[in-house]
């Protein structure tokens, strides 16, 4: 996956966990919290986050839209973690 964010055009980032409304993605620059991101992501396309946070290479970010778990099912390796339904 790819980001671009405010102060660089560009950086190739790891995503480690994607969901619905967010993504964590090992990054090679530091993204200061609060900044408005553009991931894009093979399978999903561009998708504008905010950052949450930011620590020892890492972000997580909350999506602008969600998207919808049809749209991450095209993303390649996305295997969605079922949750425990309990009566």
């Amino acid at each position: 996956a790819s980001i671009v964010a405010p102060g660089f055009h560009g950086d190739d980032v790891v995503v480690i966990d994607l969901s619905e409304v967010g993504f964590q993605a090992r990054v090679g620059n530091h993204i200061p919290p609060r900044s408005l991101v553009r991931l894009r992501v093979p399978g999903l396309g561009m998708v504008v986050a905010r950052v949450v946070w930011s620590r020892n290479g890492g972000i997580g970010g909350e999506f602008v839209n969600p998207v919808g778990e049809g749209r991450l099912r095209l993303v390649p390796g996305y295997s969605p973690i079922a949750e425990a339904h309990t009566a």
